[in-house]
């Protein structure tokens, strides 16, 4: 139960899309109404389920839980949109139908928000062990944008399970844009480039992988990887990005780059139905295939930038 003390702190909504979620929808509510930290608002949107979701939704009365039923489906990422829209907390984490919130989850992040009490962070991120950061490490959105574009490894997480958001920031940017069908990856491209963002350690929840999951297609089948060079290409060319001219080019070298010589594996491989169709949801130009040969370490001049920028 709520006390005095967890009324205090800032509320968190914990946003729940479903949809035909009822064989683990119990379980994701509970871990979420079992949380240590109490001062939450439990947001489920349920897409139009076609079993009884909305019913296992409806049995439960804490006071915690706002509930809506879309008719007609609005599909993932406009689902998501509507929590968003509706949410009411100062942070917000997507926990799904079919994940779990373990119950230090909550209590854990903002243990490390507290220790950055006056700084903008728009996103904060899990992340597992890494010898160049001690966690918490509070990356600026030049650092972020850089690591992602060029670095040896990327700052962003995996899934919506890592990642709690800042919602004013969140509601500010517009939410997820619905042509992408990987927007963790485009919101996190688009909110790191504007704000700075926390690394924390990973293990406050549990994503669950499912057999057909919509996500699982395209990650498998490169259409993800398509989608995401996109992204980047489109990003690279908004002059939003808090980088330089220099910098800039060797973003878009670097990015046409990786993209050429993952498409030109798939065309040694005589897939040319998938050559041709990542070709086109890329909108990969001929032209850049000469920066897949392209041998410059200078276009990884930033690759080490955990080391040289956040390490302690």
């Amino acid at each position: 139960m709520n006390d005095q003390s967890q009324q205090n702190k800032p509320l968190i909504t914990v946003a729940m899309v479903t949809y035909n979620s009822a064989k683990y929808l119990r379980t994701a509510i509970h871990s979420v109404l079992n949380s240590t930290y109490t001062n939450i608002e439990l947001l489920i949107c349920d897409d139009h389920s076609k079993d009884n979701s909305w019913d296992i939704i409806q049995s439960y009365t804490d006071s915690r839980i706002r509930s809506f039923q879309n008719i007609p489906n609005l599909g993932e990422y406009a689902n998501r949109n509507k929590c968003i829209n509706l949410a009411q907390g100062e942070y917000l984490i997507f926990i799904d139908g079919d994940d779990y919130l373990y119950a230090h989850g909550l209590d854990h992040l903002m243990q490390n928000i507290a220790s950055y009490p006056t700084e903008p962070i728009s996103m904060i991120i899990g992340r597992s062990w890494d010898e160049n950061m001690i966690y918490p490490c509070l990356v600026d959105n030049k650092e972020f944008t850089l690591a992602n574009f060029v670095g040896k490894q990327s700052l962003m997480a995996l899934n919506f399970t890592r990642i709690l958001f800042n919602t004013k920031l969140l509601q500010a940017s517009g939410g997820f844009d619905l042509k992408y069908r990987i927007g963790d990856y485009y919101i996190q491209h688009l909110l790191g480039s504007k704000h700075k963002v926390l690394i924390v350690q990973e293990g406050f929840a549990w994503w669950r992988r499912n057999a057909g999951q919509a996500s699982e297609g395209i990650l498998f089948n490169g259409e993800a990887e398509a989608e995401a060079y996109h992204i980047r290409n489109t990003m690279l060319k908004s002059n939003t990005l808090p980088l330089n001219s220099i910098e800039i080019e060797l973003c878009k070298k670097s990015n046409n780059r990786d993209f050429g010589r993952f498409l030109l594996r798939k065309l040694f491989q005589f897939k040319l139905g998938d050559f041709r169709k990542l070709f086109l949801i890329s909108n990969y130009k001929f032209v850049n295939f000469s920066c897949a040969f392209d041998t410059d370490q200078k276009t990884r001049i930033y690759s080490n930038i955990s080391e040289k920028n956040i390490s302690l």
